[in-house]
Formats: structure tokens, C-alpha cells, sequence
């Protein structure tokens, strides 16, 4: 009994697990984000331009695609054990409406400012504004780190999230730094190898993520029930 116990606690078999819980984890992300890839891989280099809409389109529905992920991604940390793909799907479906508004708003944000930076560096005029876009553009990338991952445990006004997450990006500056490098490091990753690669290592670009934001779940999981004792007093 004691060496069948041995076997369930050794370092190999607690790897193999993760190893199967990261792989069966990415399919149902790659499953979900079907439209996207299939989008991406016909129009290629002519994505953002014959094929601009098709991509919109199926872009929105990666945001509840990316919950999902990052929901069994923060349940592996907490429990050390998941039910790969029916936590994936269950996440999916309960987060479905909210993450998708959220990621929407993103969306039409991220939009409009790659839009000014394209017009601006078009017509010539007002280039100092530029690189206040692309600040702007970051920092609404950065939120995101932060909007998802309290997305996965609760459930937030969008005033509310973005307070909560503007607050967390500011005080928790370890994380916002650490962030911020797998940030950059994603988008030169995507930008000059392929965005294809994103689905390749989602799992554990959730995993990582998830595990910085731990601090900040656990705070907010405070919070709340520091509300709850006085509202029940």
C-alpha cells in the first residue's frame, strides 16, 4: 500500500501529470479558438487586410477561450489536480457572456488605437502622439493580465474591473513588471515568428500567468470575505 502511495507522490508521476494536464488543456484551447487558427492560416500575411473581418470575428470569441484557460490553469495551482476538460468547458460556458463583453471592449479599445497610430504615421502630422499610443496600447494589454485572471474567480461590473485591475497593476509592481516582459516577449514572438505559436504553449503561458496572479486572487479572495463576515454581523 505504502509504495503504491510512493508511486502517486513521486516527482515523475506528479510531472507526467502536469505534462497531460498542459497538453489536453491546449486542445480544448485550440478547439475553442478553431475559427481563429483556421482564419489566420488562410489569409496568412493578408490577414489584417482581405481578411480583416472573418479575423474580428473570430477574435471575439477568444476571449472567453482565454478564461477558460487561465480558469484550469489557476484551479491546477490552487488543487493540484483537474478534470482537464470538463473544468475547460464548464469555465467556458459559465464565463462565456461576461468574458466576451470584456474582451469586446478590449478589442474595440486595442482597435482604435492601432488605428490612430497607423493614420498618425500615414498623414505625418501630430507624430509625438505615437509613442503616447503605443504607451496607451501597452497599458491596455497590461490590464488585461490583470481583467482575465480576476475574471476566473469572480464576477465584476466592468467599472469594477477595470478599478480593481488599474489598482493591482499600480500596488503589485513584481507582477506588473513580470508581466510586462512575458507581454513583450508574446507580442515579438507573434509579430515576427508567428502568431500560431501563441496555441502552441497557451498552457503554459496560463500556467505562468496564473501563478503571478496568485498574490492578487488571494487578496481579492480576502476582500470578499472580510465583506461577507460584515455583512453578516
Amino acid at each position: 500500500m505504502s509504495s503504491k502511495r510512493d508511486i502517486f507522490d513521486s516527482s515523475i508521476y506528479v510531472f507526467s501529470n502536469y505534462v497531460w494536464y498542459f497538453f489536453v488543456s491546449n486542445i480544448c484551447f485550440v478547439l475553442t479558438s478553431f475559427p481563429l487558427i483556421l482564419t489566420i492560416a488562410a489569409y496568412k500575411e493578408k490577414i489584417f487586410s482581405e481578411g480583416f473581418i472573418f479575423f474580428a470575428i473570430a477574435f471575439l470569441f477568444e476571449g472567453p477561450a482565454i478564461v477558460a484557460l487561465l480558469s484550469v490553469m489557476g484551479k491546477l495551482i490552487r488543487e493540484k489536480d483537474i478534470n482537464t476538460v470538463k473544468d475547460y468547458f464548464k469555465s467556458y460556458r459559465v464565463n462565456f457572456l461576461q468574458a466576451l463583453f470584456v474582451w469586446s471592449i478590449q478589442f474595440l479599445i486595442i482597435f482604435a488605437l492601432v488605428e490612430d497610430i497607423r493614420i498618425v504615421s500615414y498623414i505625418g502630422h501630430g507624430k509625438f502622439l505615437v509613442p503616447v499610443f503605443y504607451v496607451l496600447l501597452f497599458l491596455v494589454l497590461l490590464m488585461g493580465m490583470y481583467m482575465y485572471p480576476i475574471l476566473t474567480r469572480f464576477y465584476f461590473k466592468m467599472k469594477d474591473l477595470i478599478k480593481f485591475s488599474m489598482f493591482f497593476l499600480i500596488v503589485k509592481i513584481k507582477n506588473t513588471l513580470i508581466l510586462s516582459l512575458i507581454l513583450i516577449l508574446i507580442s515579438q514572438i507573434m509579430l515576427y515568428v508567428s502568431i500560431l505559436c501563441f496555441f502552441i504553449f497557451a498552457s503554459f503561458i496560463a500556467f505562468g500567468v496564473m501563478y503571478i496572479q496568485k498574490n492578487v486572487i488571494n487578496d481579492l479572495e480576502e476582500m470578499k470575505a472580510k465583506q461577507d463576515s460584515v455583512l453578516n454581523i
